[in-house]
């Protein structure tokens, strides 16, 4: 198995794996892979386009190293719960970091939002609404800061717009492949059991054709037994009179014995029909 491919498939054999466990694999996969690329260009355009903010530089690049950690202890180390929860609680902490330093005159907060979708893919249903409270809280705490003046910085128009012109492109397209992937996912396992309850209703078919014929066979059988077993006692009934006439009569000792096999015989033959 390539590198490559053993991290998009979380460690797992694709072939032989639990698809709700590869799935799952894959999501955290998916997330990573996507997430390096992204934070990549957030550095890219924070050191050359924006005028060198370091402090953005530093806490992306951290998200990043998270992320390809956590590629390798799911693929390599099979610690999935693990790797899940570091890199959502990674992509939820760099975000609120952010806004301790520059408060609402960024678009940190806009982070949040693949936050918690990638929590009710990876973890729970739970766990998303536990990032979503967290995240209502420290947005409604960063207001109140920022009201007090004890947050946020001079905004520059040029440098706001260039910056929620690439964090908004980069959120979009994450929200958007993960919508994909997650719906690619769904319609998979929707063919799949559909591919199970077709094999399924084939293999109940073929057993009914099956007991069917049995039930055929056994019915020609018994109509064959009955039917010998008529036109046998008929005959049978006329050797053993016949032979029970000539023993009434008186028959030498050779003819006597074989008088009485010939009953014998027949009344044997008749009672096994």
């Amino acid at each position: 198995m390539s590198v490559l491919k053993r991290l998009w498939n979380g460690g797992l054999d694709s072939a032989g794996a639990d698809p709700r466990k590869l799935a799952e694999r894959r999501i955290i996969s998916v997330g990573s892979f996507a997430l390096i690329p992204s934070a990549l260009i957030l550095i890219v355009s924070n050191i050359f386009i924006l005028g060198g903010n370091y402090t953005r530089v530093i806490v992306i690049s951290m998200v990043m190293v998270v992320a390809i950690l956590g590629l390798y202890l799911q693929a390599y180390r099979g610690w999935q719960r693990f790797a899940a929860i570091s890199f959502i609680s990674a992509l939820w902490a760099a975000p609120v970091a952010l806004m301790f330093d520059e408060g609402f005159s960024s678009s940190n907060w806009a982070w949040l939002l693949p936050v918690i979708l990638l929590a009710n893919f990876i973890l729970s249903r739970r766990a998303a609404i536990v990032f979503t409270v967290l995240s209502v809280l420290v947005l409604i705490a960063f207001a109140v800061l920022t009201l007090q003046g004890q947050l946020g910085q001079p905004i520059d128009t040029n440098e706001h717009a260039i910056t929620v012109a690439i964090s908004g492109s980069i959120i979009f397209t994450l929200a958007c492949m993960l919508g994909y992937y997650y719906r690619t996912s769904q319609m998979k396992s929707e063919e799949v059991l559909l591919d199970n309850m077709r094999t399924l209703q084939e293999e109940v078919e073929i057993r009914r054709e099956a007991e069917e014929k049995a039930l055929t066979a056994e019915r020609a059988k018994t109509t064959f037994l009955t039917t010998v077993s008529h036109e046998l006692r008929t005959p049978l009934n006329g050797v053993i009179g016949a032979s029970q006439l000539l023993a009434g009569r008186k028959l030498g000792e050779e003819e006597g014995e074989l008088v009485d096999i010939i009953n014998s015989s027949a009344e044997n033959t008749a009672g096994d029909y």
